[in-house]
């Protein structure tokens, strides 16, 4: 017969007598399960708290404490009560059959053992313990969303509807104040309305991007591409940004250093990097983007020698329910998403993105992309 178990799953064997486990040792062991062995109740207690088989076989009649008293305690503590337990026994009554079900076994085996109907239902409770393994791992998991979702909405909702309302408090006393202002306010305030606009939009599209990718809507295109010609027009567009702060772009990238990954998500990632490494150095610092080949995957390095990032923000940047935007050196401000963002389309990417800071000392990003397909 076939291995019944491939996902490493224990089977805890219980009884008094070793032939008797020695015989299903021998039955089980062959097929691929892994066992573990107790002689008597307590021990079986000890084992299944310890180590949480995902099936037991529970010997009945058992001297100082029989089946029935261990799989009540089992089924009393949390950390055992999921646990499938079939009874093992030589008695055939219906009050025992029905007794062991009151107590939470899920089936029984009658002595002396036929080989197949024992891995039938072994392979039948293993199989069962590990679909509701999944299912409850996919619940946690959808509960987690759900509530990082709700942290996120709440945390946006905010971020909307606060600059708004300034908006619209300022337009409101503009246009019904304008004959009070001088050409020169009048644009002064008009560009600080474009500026708040500007963010407000920023914001949008950046939910709008981060929601295309929560929901499956955004396509990954893979192909071979040339990170570090990237990375060379990303540069050139952060010329005139640098010179504006006096920050000096060095660059150690070598000819031809390919990966596999779509080319508009690495080089949104890239843009992300090299403008917050601006936004958050002082005039006078210096940005570092660094490529290197490490084995089976290519290491993209952004450094700068900015303000750096506390261990507490450090620990919420990836994550949306926080979505937290800190002014630059010179008041620039962002969304708070952009690293929300570059690390799902990394991950998408088959990649990985690290962080490393140090306040008033700087940061680097460190992005991982797979060389092959």
């Amino acid at each position: 017969m076939s291995e019944i178990s491939q996902h490493n799953q224990l089977v805890l064997i219980v009884d008094d007598l070793p032939q008797n486990i020695e015989v299903l040792g021998n039955i089980l062991s062959n097929r691929g399960v892994k066992i573990a062995i107790a002689l008597n109740g307590q021990q079986a207690i000890n084992i299944a708290t310890k180590k949480k088989p995902d099936l037991i076989l529970l010997d009945v009649a058992m001297p100082e404490m029989d089946g029935f008293e261990v799989c009540k305690i089992l089924k009393e503590n949390p950390e055992t009560r999921e646990i499938p337990i079939i009874f093992l026994t030589a008695k055939t009554e219906t009050d025992d059959i029905v007794k062991g079900f009151e107590i939470g076994a899920v089936d029984y085996i009658t002595k002396p053992f036929k080989t197949a109907e024992l891995l039938a239902r072994v392979r039948t409770h293993l199989e069962l313990k590990r679909s509701r393994d999944l299912i409850t791992q996919q619940i946690a998991q959808l509960e987690k969303l759900i509530e990082d979702k709700d942290k996120f909405i709440s945390v946006i909702s905010h971020d909307l509807r606060g600059p708004f309302t300034g908006f619209l408090g300022l337009t409101k006393f503009l246009s019904e104040n304008i004959d009070s202002f001088t050409q020169e306010e009048i644009v002064e305030i008009s560009k600080e309305l474009h500026n708040s606009l500007l963010r407000q939009y920023q914001l949008l599209e950046n939910l709008l991007e981060w929601s295309k990718i929560q929901i499956g809507k955004v396509k990954v295109k893979k192909e071979k591409i040339d990170v570090s010609e990237i990375v060379k027009n990303k540069i050139e567009l952060f010329q005139t940004a640098a010179k504006s702060k006096n920050i000096e772009l060095i660059t150690k990238i070598p000819q031809n250093t390919y990966a596999f990954a779509d080319p508009i998500m690495i080089g949104s990632v890239i843009h992300n990097l090299i403008s917050n490494a601006i936004k958050y150095t002082n005039e006078g610092g210096n940005v570092t983007i660094d490529i290197l080949y490490k084995e089976n995957y290519l290491e993209i390095t952004v450094s700068d020698s900015g303000i750096g990032i506390s261990d507490e923000n450090i620990k919420k940047l990836f994550h949306p329910e926080y979505s937290f935007s800190t002014p630059g050196t010179k008041m620039e401000k962002g969304t708070g998403l952009g690293l929300v963002i570059a690390k799902e389309m990394i991950e998408l990417n088959d990649g990985k993105i690290t962080v490393e800071s140090k306040e008033n000392v700087g940061t680097t990003f460190h992005l991982f992309l797979p060389v092959k397909t």
